[in-house]
């Protein structure tokens, strides 16, 4: 089950409101360039999902090292294929939903924040 909603903060409490992505139009772009990008990577991921060559995590272990993981889902992005993104299937001594770089020139692969809401703040 997805939820939509904004989180609201303010002293000392953070107030969930819902709230639905179709009535804001420049989220509702922002989705579907997230998901095209996710299909891409999907598509690409039975040819070289498996590859590893070069790759490292910081923290170590912490982030898958296939050259492909369809599950991570990027939010910003450069125009070389590279992003910033939630994993939602990391490696063993991460934790899912922390904030990542990958991408097509990322062989350092790093943890950035550990959840969407210390990335933010």
């Amino acid at each position: 089950k997805v939820r939509t909603g904004k989180a609201i903060f303010s002293s000392p409490k953070r107030q969930f409101i819902p709230f639905s992505t179709a009535k804001i139009p420049a989220l509702n772009g922002v989705l579907d360039e997230i998901k095209t990008s996710w299909d891409m990577w999907k598509d690409l991921e039975p040819e070289f999902g498996d590859e590893i060559e070069d790759y490292f995590s910081y923290p170590e272990g912490a982030i898958g090292l296939s050259y492909i993981n369809t599950g991570c889902l990027g939010f910003l992005a450069d125009d070389c294929n590279s992003f910033v993104g939630i994993d939602t299937r990391p490696a063993t001594a991460g934790a899912v939903g922390q904030i990542i770089n990958f991408g097509r020139y990322e062989q350092g692969k790093y943890v950035l924040a550990p959840s969407l809401d210390a990335f933010l703040l």
